[in-house]
């Protein structure tokens, strides 16, 4: 059977189930794993295949109701010792933001900044302000503490006026509180 090429084509899911002709760069996730960056950017011109890297990253990395290492079976990243250690292991946000929205993020800095911020580019689609919390038991009694104080963060610190003064007037706020693979999100 001859193998298509798919020009355009960035759902990593169907691209391998098609048997679509595929480079492997699923090295690339075990050197995102091993190089242990809080933050990860990845600069390429338009039509560079940035979509398709994340939704590979994606269908590596979200716990799913199906599992998902079938579609890496002919792929490198299989070989890789820890494979199994981190395939289909963690919770996922996933959000296209394609064309629009601008992100702003700020790396913890302990100055009580917003962690992101995804500013719309059309005045229809709304605004979204994220603060993140690693919930630490020796500092409070339960996960639920940490994720009101993220809230309650959003709330006194006035991240909105950010998108209030770029005339954005529908804002979700949105807290999230972690411990390793628990996750606890409010939204509002």
């Amino acid at each position: 059977m001859n193998k298509k090429i798919a020009i355009g084509h960035h759902d990593f899911e169907s691209l391998i189930q098609n048997e679509l002709y595929y480079v492997d760069k699923t090295p690339f996730i075990q050197k995102l794993i091993e190089n242990k960056s809080v933050f990860f950017l990845f600069p390429r011109p338009r039509r560079f295949g940035k979509t398709l890297n994340m939704m590979m990253l994606r269908r590596f990395f979200e716990i799913s109701e199906k599992s998902k290492a079938h579609l890496f079976d002919r792929l490198k990243i299989k070989d890789w010792q820890d494979f199994e250690k981190y395939q289909g292991k963690f919770p996922l946000i996933w959000i296209s933001l394609q064309s629009d929205y601008r992100i702003s993020s700020n790396r913890e800095s302990g100055y009580g900044r917003y962690d992101i911020v995804l500013h719309p580019l059309k005045k229809e689609l709304p605004g979204f302000i994220f603060e993140f919390k690693k919930f630490d038991d020796e500092d409070v009694e339960n996960i639920h503490q940490t994720l009101d104080s993220a809230f309650q963060q959003i709330l006194e610190k006035e991240y909105a006026n950010i998108l209030v003064q770029e005339g954005c007037e529908n804002i979700h706020h949105i807290a999230i509180a972690f411990r390793g693979k628990e996750v606890k999100m409010r939204y509002e």
